[in-house]
């Protein structure tokens, strides 16, 4: 095996355990989003998604139904349960 091969190797393992990692950040970012509309549950008009940023909300105002959204929360949460699944996953992961 030439050098050129095992950096070859090297680079398709790293780019599997790292989309690997993105598939279950995927999952764990639904997960949170799923729990924080259930931990709201209990306004049933008045409530937020989105940990640690909302970007979706929901509220009552005069009795007619408000919501709106903050794509810019939405890119925040999904870029840090992506990274922090991500690092999480290449540390357990890693070669001893």
């Amino acid at each position: 095996m030439t050098l050129n091969d095992y950096l070859v190797l090297k680079n398709r393992i790293l780019i599997r355990k790292v989309l690997v990692a993105t598939g279950i950040s995927i999952i764990l970012f639904v997960l949170l989003t799923i729990l924080s509309y259930f931990l709201n549950l209990e306004y049933r008009v008045n409530f937020k998604i989105g940990l640690p940023w909302t970007f979706y909300y929901q509220f009552l105002v005069d009795g007619e139904v408000q919501h709106g959204t903050n794509p810019m929360n939405f890119i925040k949460d999904a870029f840090v349960t992506w990274s922090f699944s991500t690092i999480l996953w290449l540390i357990l992961k890693r070669k001893k």
